[in-house]
């Protein structure tokens, strides 16, 4: 009964930690709408770029979770770090090599989209700023899997829940709308969540596998 506990708690901190990731980003289509169709048109195209290699870090983070659970199920705390920090490196290489594809052809990922010369007028620069969100948004979604792989579950989701129900809604608000940066706005509240995030977990990691092997340590 503790062992099927235990994973109901995992599972009900995973679907907290996806619902206020939705949530926050389905936020950001209101306040898209508010800076006008073009503004709410663009934010479609670049959040659908953004999504594409964020599959990909999920990927990375799935495979993260588990070479971190193996290691740390076996007691082995400096594989378990290995493993994670391994992932995040990976992630941040794929993510790197995603935004110099994004940054060098932004006509032409609009173009799949697109042929609008006024809406290309504010998307395509909004594409290529999407090359510097994807490098975090993909790490923090990694380090996040890699901390679930340690037995983690609440802290990830409110460490998630803070950057981008905490930060990066109102930071929205504030720099499309009042500031106005407009669609540009939106993507640079998400890289500030989306840098937040990566490097409170990534303390996180490193403070959880560090105690690790300082008991492993004072154990031997």
């Amino acid at each position: 009964m503790a062992r099927l506990g235990h994973q109901r708690t995992i599972g009900y901190a995973s679907a907290v930690s996806i619902g206020a990731e939705v949530g926050a980003f389905s936020g950001l289509v209101v306040i898209a709408e508010k800076l006008g169709a073009l503004s709410l048109a663009g934010q479609e195209i670049v959040f659908n770029v953004l999504s594409l290699p964020f599959m990909v870090a999920v990927g990375i983070g799935s495979a993260t979770a588990v070479r971190v659970g193996i290691s740390h199920g076996r007691g082995d705390p400096l594989d378990t770090a290995l493993a994670g920090w391994t992932g995040l490196f990976l992630s941040f290489l794929l993510m790197a090599a995603a935004a110099l594809v994004i940054h060098a052809v932004p006509e032409w990922i609009y173009a799949l989209h697109s042929d609008d010369k006024l809406l290309a007028a504010i998307t395509i620069p909004a594409i290529i700023f999407v090359a510097y969100v994807t490098i975090f948004d993909g790490g923090q979604a990694v380090i996040s899997m890699g901390l679930r792989g340690l037995g983690e579950t609440w802290w990830p989701t409110a460490i998630q829940g803070v950057a981008y129900l905490g930060l990066m809604l109102p930071l929205s608000w504030f720099l499309a709308v009042t500031m106005g940066h407009g669609l540009i706005g939106l993507l640079e509240a998400t890289l500030i969540a989306s840098i937040f995030s990566v490097i409170v977990q990534s303390i996180r990691f490193w403070w959880l596998t560090g105690r690790e092997k300082a008991f492993e340590s004072s154990a031997g």
